[in-house]
């Protein structure tokens, strides 16, 4: 059969171009990917990873000019989906500002104006998605290590300024502040969406000025979307309460981090889909056996940060699930900090095991430590090895009918008597038989129900 080659196809001629010229609010709002202003990636001109970054001018050029659509390489390299909250609301507010319809509806009007404002005209938007994030770091305490703490979020002032946020939502960077009316103490957030990707309040190394990027978008008919809403909380607990439908009520918002859990599972799912996995080499087996030896757990698979990657030593399907909590752990920057320092333990992702790893390590004494046996030092060595023994232990122990709806004492025992245990269910009872404290057993409990 005769070889087909696969042919690219014809550009655009001038006269398309310029209709699509003339069809640019058509042409932007299908093809461009509104999730930061360069991109792929982080820097203009950088490379990333070897990825190279696009730089706001030919985005604009690819998508009005040569209308080329940007979402599907978003969907395939990244997994941001059409089908998310934050991606809707996105899309929504870019048809705004280019005077189109909502394609999804779920920009609403907002109820409240910033105290400070002096245009009694000014019509102000609420996102939802963002003030579900908000409520779900002041309600769930575990969250206190992400970059806005809810204790930042409560302060509301920043060395004295209003603190600008950024959640990785629909807002990106946001202004956030406090105040308080008859309904009760509250934080605000206010963000201007609108289309100024080439420029800053000043005209140091950017493309063009704010002011004169303003006129020309005024010009041609863009209006920005003003972003303001409010989370009431309650002063004494510092948990955020909400109004009802019904009478004007308040209860307290019981979302306990939902949002989160979803994005960090999402996160997940999209860094385990891109590392692929491969058999070891004969050359890196004996290179593994000459380094660690036949009975180290090291034998089954490994987890590459460097090359972003898992090397399987053997098939076994319990050992990859382990490494693929590791691929999950590790984002573009943990692999760089991986790269300066490879002693360096990637952070735990769930943020009941990050708590209890943290109280651990503080409670258990070094004496106490160097009693432990090889899988409770393993464990406890990292906290990336922490979640992924705790993880994927727990899940196979599921798997035959464990119950951890028990005590410490019969979940350890029933591991004990599990036939043909996995290593990693192995791993767990191994890590359970050292002797801990009351209240660290207790803690261990909340890591693995």
């Amino acid at each position: 059969m005769a070889k087909v080659t696969k042919t690219s196809p014809d550009p655009p001629s001038i006269l398309q171009k310029l209709a699509n010229i003339y069809n640019w609010r058509e042409n932007l709002a299908e093809n461009i990917y509104p999730f930061g202003y360069s991109g792929p990636g982080i820097t203009p001109g950088d490379k990333y990873y070897g990825e190279k970054i696009m730089d706001p001018i030919s985005r604009l050029y690819n998508a009005i000019v040569l209308d080329k659509d940007e979402n599907p390489y978003y969907a395939e390299n990244y997994g941001y989906g059409a089908d998310e909250d934050n991606n809707k609301e996105r899309v929504d507010l870019l048809n705004m500002i280019l005077g189109r319809e909502q394609k999804y509806n779920t920009i609403k009007k907002s109820t409240y104006k910033p105290t400070k404002s002096t245009d009694l005209n000014a019509e102000y938007y609420r996102s939802q998605f963002t003030e579900d994030v908000l409520k779900s770091i002041l309600t769930d305490e575990t969250l206190r290590t992400d970059p806005i703490s809810p204790e930042k979020l409560l302060t509301g002032k920043n060395y004295g300024r209003p603190i600008r946020g950024n959640i990785r939502g629909v807002l990106g960077e946001f202004v956030m502040d406090h105040g308080k009316d008859e309904k009760g103490p509250y934080i605000s957030y206010y963000d201007k969406w609108d289309l100024n990707p080439l420029s800053s309040e000043s005209t140091s190394g950017n493309v063009i000025s704010r002011d004169l990027e303003n006129k020309i978008q005024s010009a041609v008919g863009i209006k920005p979307a003003e972003i303001y809403g409010r989370v009431y909380y309650d002063p004494k607990t510092g948990k955020p309460i909400e109004s009802k439908k019904d009478g004007g009520r308040i209860r307290k918002y019981q979302d306990g981090g939902g949002i989160f859990k979803k994005l960090r599972q999402r996160r997940a799912n999209r860094r385990i889909a891109k590392t692929p996995v491969r058999d070891a080499s004969s050359q890196e087996v004996l290179e593994m056996l000459a380094s660690y030896g036949a009975d180290s757990p090291m034998m089954q698979g490994e987890y590459d940060p460097r090359e972003k990657e898992i090397v399987m030593y053997k098939d076994d399907l319990d050992t990859l699930k382990h490494e693929q909590v590791h691929a999950a752990q590790y984002g573009p920057l943990q692999r760089l900090a991986y790269r300066m320092n490879q002693d360096r333990s990637a952070p735990i992702q769930d943020p009941t095991k990050r708590k209890v790893y943290r109280k651990l390590s503080e409670n258990i004494s070094p004496e106490a430590y160097a009693a432990f046996n090889r899988a409770g030092k393993l464990i406890l060595d990292k906290g990336e090895e922490f979640e992924a023994v705790l993880d994927t232990g727990v899940n196979a122990a599921k798997e035959k009918g464990v119950n951890f709806n028990v005590s410490f004492e019969e979940i350890l025992s029933q591991l004990k008597n599990i036939p043909s245990p996995t290593n990693n269910m192995i791993g767990l009872m191994k890590f359970m038989e050292n002797r801990f404290t009351r209240e660290q057993r207790d803690l261990i409990l909340k890591s693995i129900r």
